[in-house]
């Protein structure tokens, strides 16, 4: 039960199930897992899932591939450099 109470938030729900350990805050606050600078929802494409709504990108400064998701009615791309470096998108 205590585990339940633990996960409150469908972003914290969502980053266990992808094997990170979530921070649950404020919709303003930024987790202390998440590193990395904000971008823009342009820097993502459309990709293919039904719940998780993933979507995929070519960096070209970096030219490494990100992955976005869809938490909590925003985007948040996920890049290669770690497993916890999540960066807001939009």
């Amino acid at each position: 039960m205590e585990m339940m109470k633990a996960v409150t938030s469908a972003g914290a729900a969502v980053a266990l199930a992808l094997g990170t350990v979530a921070v649950a805050s404020p919709a303003e606050a930024r987790p202390r897992t998440w590193t990395g600078q904000w971008s823009s929802y342009g820097d993502c494409q459309w990709g293919t899932s039904s719940k998780l709504r993933e979507l995929k990108k070519v960096d070209r400064s970096a030219h490494t591939i990100a992955r976005c998701i869809w938490i909590d009615n925003r985007y948040y791309k996920k890049k290669w450099v770690s497993h916890i470096n999540y960066v807001k998108v939009g």
